[in-house]
């Protein structure tokens, strides 16, 4: 879940690198008509002639896992992406696009912690179960182009396992340490 880490999220794109981070459930995302909208609407006129001079206050944010609950059942799409060794491997996925954020709408788009990226992908993963029996839904946040498919997100989501599966092996055979690598 290193997605939950806004500020890693922030030193990825200022690297201008593309990413797939695993994100928990109340990450915070807003909608790009919202966003556009708060980022291009007109200062607030100042009330009186004393006091602060207004500012602009960035989009809502939504948790992850109640955006893609509101989406319906047939855009998730069953999609197989690799064979493994037991046969093919696939889940249930969706994908829209959002930004990702932090603070909150009474601060100002002006302070430094509040953030809004550039649009990117919610990609949400589940079991192909008809009744998801496990219950358990997966979120990521990527930054990949908006014409990649979603067998493509998915792709990029599901690459990571054999990554990990290195790194815990390697922690078996050279007695790795929970934060070496």
């Amino acid at each position: 879940a290193y997605g939950h880490f806004r500020d890693f999220l922030e030193g990825l794109e200022e690297r201008k690198l593309v990413y797939a981070c695993a994100v928990k459930c109340n990450f915070g995302a807003g909608r790009p008509d919202e966003v556009r909208a708060a980022q291009n609407a007109p200062l607030p006129s100042r009330k009186g002639t004393f006091g602060r001079k207004p500012k602009r206050h960035p989009a809502p944010l939504y948790r992850v896992d109640e955006v893609i609950a509101e989406l319906p059942e047939k855009t998730w799409k069953t999609i197989t992406w690799r064979e493994g060794s037991k046969g093919p491997m696939c889940r249930q996925f969706v994908a829209i696009r959002m930004h990702w954020g932090k603070g909150n709408q009474t601060s100002s788009l002006d302070d430094h912690r509040t953030k809004t990226s550039e649009e990117g992908w919610l990609i949400a993963e589940r079991s192909v179960a008809k009744t998801n029996t496990d219950g358990e839904t997966k979120y990521y946040f990527s930054n990949l182009p908006a014409k990649t498919s979603l067998k493509e997100l998915a792709t990029a989501v599901r690459s990571r396992w054999p990554i990990e599966q290195f790194y815990e092996d390697a922690k078996q055979l050279c007695g790795l340490g929970d934060f070496q690598g």
